[in-house]
């Protein structure tokens, strides 16, 4: 038989082949080990267009409304647009579900501080810790957080690009620039 891929532990999330060692139940509590592990706040969440990428999301809502946390998803949005996010909404955390450069089987769970940055190695091993031990991880009835929709994400980025002060836009746009991108069938 196939030797099960082990889950991937680092300081800035959480990865692992989905239905092997990234089931909905190691994403669900690690969303709660994070979520639990930040100040106060809403924990803003963003993802690549992987065909995981939903039951991930619904993984995440499950484990971040369980531990008392409202949720602000952004829905299909880059790793930079997620972070920018945060920032914006002033939320305790995100979190950015994408494997990166990995095949269509795996993805990940990458957390952000309330700063939109990665955890830095204290952060990280605090979720960890409370992740590995169940410690504080679920909310009673009546504590447990809300989810909502945020459509404007990839708008503050492109403002906040825009608006760079060293930016000549209308030298640019007089350039007449062809731009090709390849997204690899994602956002």
């Amino acid at each position: 038989g196939r030797v099960k891929t082990p889950l991937m532990i680092s300081v800035a999330g959480v990865r692992g082949i989905v239905g092997e060692s990234l089931t909905p139940a190691v994403v669900s509590r690690f969303s709660a080990a994070f979520a639990r592990s930040m100040r106060p706040g809403a924990i803003v969440v963003g993802r690549d267009a992987r065909v995981s990428g939903p039951m991930v999301l619904d993984a995440v809502r499950s484990g971040v409304v369980a531990a008392g946390r409202d949720l602000v998803d952004i829905g299909l949005a880059t790793t930079p647009t997620t972070q920018m996010a945060v920032e914006h909404l002033g939320a305790a955390g995100g979190i950015i579900l994408t494997a990166s450069p990995n095949p269509a089987e795996w993805n990940a769970l990458k957390f952000l501080s309330d700063r939109g940055e990665f955890l830095g190695p204290a952060e990280g091993a605090a979720v960890r810790e409370r992740f590995e031990t169940d410690a504080d991880l679920w909310c009673a009835w009546d504590g447990l957080g809300r989810v909502r929709e945020e459509q404007g994400a990839l708008e503050w980025h492109l403002e906040r690009v825009l608006g760079l002060e060293y930016l000549d836009l209308a030298a640019i746009r007089a350039r007449a620039l062809h731009v090709v991108v390849d997204g690899c069938a994602s956002v």
